[in-house]
């Protein structure tokens, strides 16, 4: 059946694609009758796009804006057609009526009226909503919290208790689901995302994310299901059409790179002790394990069909595509014990009271088993690393061990299952023969036998340790100055749909980061990134006012007047705007008149780092010296000032003024360096040397 006029279609993408189907619209028509199509999202199946363009068409029909697109899309499609106009392309007609579309002096293309209908269109969409089983409903959720969004992913994605006991027992997935260990794990994961519970999903951005990555101090395998659960929130957001942008895809994560204690395969002494449980299903199962190099869960899931006792092979295996379905040759020290279990009226291989062993009663006898034998604690994960240790030992092919694990290897092509290949596998797997007379004895790495070596090897173990500490710390480093360079040009891009006193806060923001970071690759880029910031509120807000008369009184009159401004905020406001307009507007003032101001302004500096004690990166932030006649007795200030030594300098009663002698040029001079400005007081002291002549020549100043 024909879809009606306006409803749009879904088409299928050349090449291989991950998504191939494309739902699209068309929003008008080129001269030459072909339809300007309007590309709306692709997805990997047809109905998937079918179900979304039906969904699509129902909430236009609630806009009933006369369009067939979301007001949302408005401006993109309008780009589109601006496109078409910029590269020449005639255009007849498009469904914007008595918009002007011109383009580089083409004409506007008209409109001819539409037979798109709102009500039969969604009267189709509903229609096919309803036969793909889809309840359509009219919520809102464009305001849902984090929390919400969450709530929803999990009532439709967690599996039921009951569901998780089925998979256990059964082996198999759970349709629609995720695993019950992932679910645990995103479970985990949501406790880290508080800050954001109550925060719109819609508002949340990619830094809000970045910040509880950066500052989470756990284990990599939390941080690695952190960044899972905000992309699967993000996903399940955008199916909701509460977000059109995921803000997870750019995440960066700084795994934690320590010393990994390292894994002690299991001695052919303790491969003893299980020999001699024989015949106790967990011990067996063990030697079972030892004797395949098999992965636990692979163990498992062998499936009595799959084994062949005859031909001496089992199938199985999991997780890559060089594991799953693979040929696993019996051993011939564990072929007994295959054939004890095998049951062609048993599912699996392996079962405990006719049903599937889990990992975690599995886990629960071989604890048991451990203790009951006496030997030190090892995962059962170790007796896959046991196999392969025995078997590079004895010689064996890495091409076949490799297979026999189920690892990929580059060293051959596709592998081709023959005769003579099956009897290699063989040959390889019976490498492994646990001699208790050969026995192997494993040097456990960082614990050499004499002293001697001690000595040696933890010196190297010390000297790398510092080394891939200060590596990590440098990478760090880099790796947050890029990112916050990454912030700042999207800052600068913003800045334009700014209000005044939010850009003063944004560049201070910055600045005070600027303070803060490594002098690395990436400092001066960041430092550039805010001088157009700088530009940008010096073009925008400074120089449309500047009095170039009244620069140094009004100057002057701010600072001797700093004092009496209480709000961070306010100083922030002066500090921004007089270090852009001395940063830019400097250079068409005299030199003295230039040193005046920056004196001036150093006064609102100083009051400003001391009253709030906040970072901030200035460019013009000086340091001054007044030089001190030779002839002054710098003792008077002691006795006719209350000065006191402290540090081999000379401080005033209220801290304001610290002087020293300086040996340059064996000049005495006075310091502005850590002086206090509260109240003024430092103007007040030099006020006070001046009137009684002891600085003996106007103030040079030094950039910082």
């Amino acid at each position: 059946m024909k879809n009606p006029n306006g409803y749009g279609s879904v088409v299928k993408l050349s090449g291989t694609r991950r998504e191939p189907y494309l739902a699209k619209k068309t929003i008008g028509l080129k001269n030459n009758g072909q339809p300007i199509a309007f590309p709306l999202k692709s997805f990997a199946s047809q109905p998937e796009a079918n179900i979304y363009l039906a969904e699509y068409n129902v909430e236009v029909g609630k806009e009933d804006s006369g369009l067939c697109i979301l007001k949302k899309d408005i401006a993109r499609a309008i780009d589109t057609i601006k496109k078409l106009l910029s590269q020449n392309i005639e255009v007849s007609s498009t469904i914007f009526k008595d918009l002007d579309l011109t383009v580089s002096g083409n004409p506007s293309p008209t409109s001819k009226s539409s037979n798109y209908n709102v009500n039969s269109v969604t009267n189709a969409a509903t229609g096919v909503l309803d036969n793909n089983g889809v309840e359509y409903d009219n919520e809102d959720r464009s305001n849902w919290t984090l929390k919400q969004v969450y709530e929803d992913y999990s009532e439709k994605n967690y599996p039921t208790k009951e569901e998780i006991k089925i998979a256990d027992e059964t082996g198999e997935k759970i349709k629609g689901k995720i695993s019950g260990s992932l679910m645990h794990s995103l479970k985990s994961a949501y406790n880290y995302l508080e800050p954001l519970y109550d925060v719109a999903y819609k508002n949340i951005t990619t830094d809000d994310y970045q910040d509880i990555l950066d500052n989470c101090d756990k284990s990599n395998g939390v941080i690695s299901s952190i960044k899972n659960l905000m992309q699967k929130l993000d996903k399940h957001a955008s199916k909701l059409n509460i977000i059109e942008k995921k803000v997870s895809g750019d995440l960066e994560v700084e795994y934690n790179k320590q010393l990994r204690k390292p894994k002690i395969p299991f001695t052919n002494k303790e491969i003893q002790k299980f020999w001699e449980q024989d015949g106790i299903l967990w011990a067996d199962m063990v030697l079972f394990l030892l004797y395949t190099a098999l992965r636990i869960t692979e163990m498992f899931k062998i499936e009595t069909v799959n084994v062949h006792l005859d031909e001496n092979y089992m199938v199985g295996g999991i997780k890559t595509s060089a594991g799953k379905n693979r040929t696993i040759p019996i051993h011939p020290a564990i072929k007994h014990i295959v054939e004890r279990y095998y049951n062609p009226n048993n599912k699996y291989l392996f079962m405990y009271n006719g049903k599937r062993i889990t990992k975690g009663t599995f886990y629960m006898f071989y604890q048991q088993l451990i203790n009951d034998i006496g030997i030190e604690y090892k995962v059962p994960h170790t007796t896959r690393l046991t196999a392969r240790t025995e078997m590079s030992r004895q010689g064996g092919s890495k091409i076949f061990i490799d297979t026999i694990l189920g690892h990929v290897t580059r060293d051959v092509g596709e592998q081709i299952y023959t005769y003579e290949w099956f009897n290699d596998l063989m040959e390889t797997i019976k490498l492994i023969k646990y001699d208790i007379e050969d026995e192997q004895i494993y040097i456990i790495p960082n614990k050499p036998t004499t002293k001697k070596k001690v000595d040696i090897v933890q010196q190297a173990i010390d000297k790398n340790v510092e080394k891939n500490i200060a590596f990590e710390k440098n990478i760090k480093d880099i790796n947050y100055s890029r990112r916050m360079f990454n912030r700042m040009e999207k800052a600068n891009r913003q800045l334009p749909t700014m209000k005044e006193k939010d850009v003063i806060l944004t560049i201070s923001f910055y600045k005070g980061i600027l303070s803060e970071l490594s002098q690395n690759e990436f400092f001066i880029a960041c430092k550039d990134s805010i001088s157009k910031m700088d530009k940008y509120y010096y073009d925008t807000y400074v120089f449309p006012n500047i009095n170039k008369k009244t620069v140094i009184d009004t100057l002057k009159e701010l600072s001797e007047n700093i004092y009496t401004y209480k709000q961070v905020n306010k100083v922030l406001s002066f500090i921004i705007y007089y270090d852009c307009l001395l940063t830019f507007y400097g250079k068409q003032l005299k030199s003295n008149d230039l040193l005046t101001c920056q004196i001036y302004f150093n006064v609102i500096i100083e009051y400003f780092n001391n009253k709030f004690n906040k970072p901030l990166f200035i460019n013009n932030y000086i340091q001054l010296y007044y030089y001190i006649k030779d002839s002054y007795n710098l003792d008077n200030l002691i006795t006719d000032y209350k000065f006191e030594e402290k540090n081999d300098k000379l401080v005033s009663p209220d801290n304001a003024v610290w002087i020293f002698v300086s040996k340059k040029n064996f000049k005495r001079r006075i310091e502005d360096m850590s002086f206090q400005t509260k109240d003024g007081n430092f103007n007040l002291w030099l006020k006070k040397f001046e009137k009684q002549g002891i600085i003996e020549k106007k103030p040079v100043a030094w950039y910082k």
